[in-house]
């Protein structure tokens, strides 16, 4: 016998809930709705791949750094 305490309170939970299909809903650049599984993940990819570029960020915001230590130079 397996014992998975967190998976049995977890299938309660969704038993009480009822059952709600899960869908995916991915929209492109364009915002049409993208259907296959294929495309959805291309679109996460593009996406996440912009986020983590940083050299895209052109306007930096220059902030003054306090601190009571002096700085090293």
């Amino acid at each position: 016998m397996i014992k998975n305490i967190r998976g049995l309170y977890r299938d309660i939970k969704d038993f009480k809930k009822g059952y709600h299909r899960r869908t995916n809903k991915v929209k492109d650049e364009k915002g049409d709705l993208l259907t296959e599984s294929h495309s959805i993940v291309a679109r996460w990819r593009n996406h996440f791949s912009q986020l983590s570029n940083v050299h895209r960020v052109k306007v930096f915001r220059r902030t003054k750094l306090c601190t009571t230590e002096p700085l090293v130079p």
